[in-house]
Order: structure tokens, then sequence, then C-alpha cells
């Protein structure tokens, strides 16, 4: 609050202006009316107008204040947040289902509207609840110990309503967690749902989650409107309880009439930032566990890139080395790979074969830096991957997976990357190789189509990969990584990937899982990953694939293949 000097100077102005009113009464009801000074009457109603324009134009002023504090923060915020997603460890990240991600997202919203709401307001009010409450102690005397009891009142209100309202709050929180990723499940999943007939039953299933959550909102509501309602009435009551306590006073000839009025008017106003706070206390309870969601997501764990990482990032040729590499799975804990040797060299077609679950999937994520190598190391160009920064080394690497998303936008957004129509050329280059552009060109609204999500549905799963092929090989990465690309292209489109593929030899060193022979039949190597090894074998065009023949020994120290082989 304090650091908003802003926001507290308005409030310290407009809590001396509301000063004005009652000091006006006092002095009316006091000396004016028995004196019948029409003068200085019309002097202070003049005085005490000039005092209500002001009083709106700072109220306006502070609410634009604290609106625009609001607006920078969720910008800030969000932009911070985003960056931490994109900016994690990809096995960290995936630890958390992607519904807890989106409530940890949401509570940017709720924190804005805490910075621009009533919450800073009366954080910075507060404190001028002791300066009304002194002005009645100077005027009323005794009456002071009226809004001391309600405050104290007020206060015990709050503690035992937060207390309350802690409790619910978090198990809305978890409930809403479940229910969220089963929404999240199901709309992902939306085909299978429908293809197996399972409509009613996940709709009883959400049915079922949804019950306790509508249970715990009624009570968060009832406990919500409680402290609004009884807020109302404390402050009504210390205006009476003021009114009431000071007309024995009168009456006895201890206090003016004049001092009444202004000592009623100074309790309520002494009250209304204690009433206020209990409303920001309710809020308090929500936004204490959305700062703790803002700071879960503030706490996934990053990528290195700090500034010693870049400057040790390599410009790479594309040679990668495994040393003694042990990788494993971050759900099990299973080794996937252990004390693997390889060694691609920079410019090299690499084919990979081998059964499903086999690894293949896992060697290429490591490579993309989705998986850490654990034990041994991982070098790209003779650099250890700890050392380097992954994000610096991914703008010279390209990775395909065989669904690869569309994003949301046009098909020259997601062809250039969302950059300028400067990067167009390169992209609509390869397009033409791959014979995209001849698809492009029959649609309708060319480059300008939309796709992403539920806009690309209009597009075949052949024309969407051959979008995410044109993408990627428009950078000219030097690493070139493919996993199960090609699945959905025709012969044709295969055809020219393939020819592309093989004006790629010598520059970029491109690994490939595939098993299409047509693809294999390029490659330098042929290398089959299965139950935790990675081999070299011998590729006979359509025939099927056999381990490669043993090298007759050398006299010298026998060394561990280019290929290399894992334990």
């Amino acid at each position: 609050m304090f650091s908003r000097m802003d926001v507290v100077l308005a409030s310290f102005a407009l809590n001396v202006l509301t000063l004005a009113l009652p000091l006006v009464v006092l002095q009316v009801y006091d000396r004016i009316i028995p004196s019948q000074s029409t003068d200085t009457f019309t002097f202070m109603v003049l005085g005490l107008v000039s005092v209500v324009f002001l009083d709106g134009a700072l109220r306006y002023l502070r609410t634009y204040v604290t609106t625009w504090a609001g607006t920078r923060f969720e910008h800030a915020a969000s932009v911070r947040a985003c960056d931490q997603f994109l900016g994690a460890e990809v096995q960290d990240f995936e630890t958390t289902p992607p519904g807890v991600q989106m409530e940890r997202y949401s509570a940017i919203e709720a924190l804005r509207e805490h910075q621009s709401g009533q919450g800073l307001v009366s954080y910075a009010e507060l404190p001028f609840a002791f300066l009304f409450v002194g002005l009645i102690a100077l005027i009323g005397g005794p009456l002071v110990y009226a809004p001391i009891a309600v405050c104290v009142i007020a206060a015990l209100f709050a503690i035992w309503l937060g207390i309350c309202l802690d409790r619910i709050v978090r198990q809305r929180n978890e409930l809403d967690d479940d229910r969220y990723n089963f929404i999240f499940q199901v709309l992902n999943g939306i085909h299978s749902v429908k293809g197996l007939g399972m409509e009613a039953l996940m709709c009883r299933h959400y049915q079922h989650l949804h019950a306790p959550v509508s249970y715990v909102m009624e009570k968060l509501v009832f406990y919500s409107s409680l402290g609004q309602s009884v807020g109302a009435i404390l402050s009504n009551f210390a205006m009476v309880s003021v009114a009431l306590l000071g007309s024995i006073f009168v009456i006895n000839g201890d206090l003016t009439g004049g001092s009444l009025m202004a000592c009623t008017l100074l309790g309520g106003r002494a009250i209304q930032p204690l009433i206020r706070m209990i409303g920001v206390w309710v809020q308090y309870r929500s936004l204490k566990l959305s700062n703790e969601r803002l700071n879960a997501l503030g706490a996934i764990r990053q990528e290195n890139n700090s500034p010693e990482n870049i400057a040790n990032t390599p410009e790479i040729t594309g040679d990668i080395r495994f040393e003694k590499a042990t990788i494993y799975q971050s759900n099990t804990g299973f080794p996937i790979f252990k004390d693997l040797d390889l060694h691609f060299k920079s410019g090299e077609i690499i084919a990979i074969l081998g059964q499903v679950g086999g690894g293949k999937s896992a060697l290429l994520e490591t490579i993309a830096g989705f998986i850490p190598v654990t034990e041994g190391s991982m070098k790209f160009d003779g650099v250890d991957s700890r050392d380097i920064s992954y994000r610096k080394l991914r703008q010279k690497m390209g990775y395909v997976r065989q669904n690869a998303p569309l994003f949301r936008g046009t098909l020259r957004e997601n062809l250039t990357k969302f950059r300028s129509r400067d990067h167009l050329p390169a992209a609509l280059e390869i397009a033409d190789k791959l014979g995209l552009s001849e698809i492009i060109a029959a649609m309708p609204k060319g480059l300008e189509t939309p796709v992403g999500e539920s806009a690309s549905e209009g597009l075949s799963g052949s024309v969407q990969q051959m979008v995410s092929l044109t993408l990627t090989f428009a950078d000219k990465p030097k690493i070139l990584l493919l996993d199960e690309a090609n699945t959905a292209l025709d012969g044709d489109a295969d055809r020219r990937l393939r020819e592309y593929l093989e004006t790629l030899k010598g520059k970029s060193t491109v690994l490939m899982i595939t098993e299409r022979p047509s693809l294999i039949n390029i490659a330098d190597r042929v290398l089959d990953a299965s139950h935790g090894v990675v081999k070299q074998i011998e590729w006979e065009g359509f025939g099927p694939a056999k381990p490669k023949a043993p090298e007759p020994p050398k006299e010298e120290n026998p060394k561990q293949t280019e290929g290399g082989t894992s334990a």
C-alpha cells in the first residue's frame, strides 16, 4: 500500500474534506443559528458546495489511479505468467494437470480486482478511522466509547468470519481443480467420448463432481452475504448508539445539539473504513489462496536461461554426442536408456526404427531438451547440455511431432510463426517445394485462411502436417527432429519431402522416426531403439532390417562405433 503514495495522498485529501460537513453542522447549530449570522452561513454553504465538487473530482481521480494500477498489475502478471509457462521444464510442467494450471492463471484476475477495487482504497483509508474517533473524543468526550465498542464488535466478527471462510474457500478450490481437470479431459477426448457412446456416463460423472461444489458455493455465498449484512447493521448501529448516548448528555446539559450532530456524523464516518475492511477480509481468504496459486505458478522449475548459459551456447553445426547418458521416465522413475553412447555427426541423416514404447520419441525429446539427462552427458558441438540455454539453442533446432498443432490465427501467421511479413518469402519457398502452395492457392481465403483449434477442422491431416513441416524448415535449422512427421502425407507429398530432405545432407543433422522405406532409404545410418537399447542396423531397401555385421577387431584399443549402443 505504501508504495502507492498517489492513492494514499488522494485518500488523505478526501478524508480531510469529509470533516467539512460535521464541522459546518457544529458551527451552524451552536453559533450561526443562535446568533442569526446570515453572512457567515452563506459563506459556509458556498465553502461546503466547493468541498463537494472537490470531493467528487478527487474520487474520480482516485478511481482512475486504482483502475490503472489494477490494469498494469494484470498486464505485468499475465506476461510474467506466460513467460513462466513457456520457460518451464517440460517434465515439471506436465506433472500438473491443465485445469490446475488454468486455475493458477485465473488467480491473476482476482488479484487485479483487489488491486483496482475497494481493497486498496480500504487499506489507505483505515488509518483515518482513528482520526475520526479522536475528533469524537475531542468534541463529545465519553461519546467516543460508542464507536469504539462497535469497532471491537466488527473486529471480532471479521475474525470469526475469516476462520469460517478460509476452510470453505480451500474446499471449493480443491473441488474446482477436480471439476476443471475432468472438463479438460472430456473436451480433449470428445471424439472418443462420442465414439464410445459415453456422453450420458460423462454427464453423470460430472454431475457427481459438481454436487459438492454447489453445496460449498451455497455456504460461501451465505457467509459473504452475512458479512455485507452485518456490516450495514453495524454502520447504522454506530450512528444510532452515538445519537442515543449523546441525547442523554444533551438533556443533562453536558453537550450541545451541534456537538451531538457532529459526533453522530463522525461516528458513522469512523466506522465506514472498518465496515469496508470486513468486506476486504472476506475477499482476503480468496486472495490468500489466489496468492498461493500465483506463487505456485512462479515456482514451476524453469529451464536454465541464465546469461552465462546463453554465452556458453554454441553456434551449433549439428554435432550431438551422448556419453554414458542415463534418461529416466518422469512419471515412473524407470530408466528409458542407461549408459547410452551415441554420436550423431553434423550433416548426417539418421533414421530411427523400433518397437512401440522402445524409447524412440524419448530420444528426440531428450535432444530437444524436454527430458533431462540425469547421469552422464549430452553435448552439442562439445558443450554439455547442462551448460547451455535451450531457448537460444532451439532457434537453430526444429522439432515436428506426428500431431503437431496449429495455433489460432491464419495460415500466414502460422507459417511465419506470428512474425512480420519479412519471414513469409522463406516459408513460401519451402511451401512450393512441398507442394503446399498449390493447396493454399485453391483455398478461398488463401494465406488468410483461419486455422487453429476448431477453425482448423476444415484442413486435412495432410495439410496440417505440411504446414508444420513448412514453418519448421523455413528457419533452416541445423538440427531437425522428425517424429513420425510424415504419417498423414500422400505419395506425392512424401516424395517432395524426401527430395527436400536429401538437399539437407551435409547441411543439417536430421533425426527422423519413420517406418516409410522411402525416407529410410535416404538415411546415412539406420538405428533401432527397442527395450532401452539403441543399435545400428543394416537396411536393405524394402527388405527387413537386420543388425549390422560386426566389424573385425582392431589391434588398437577398440572403441564404440559411431552408431553407438546402450546397455
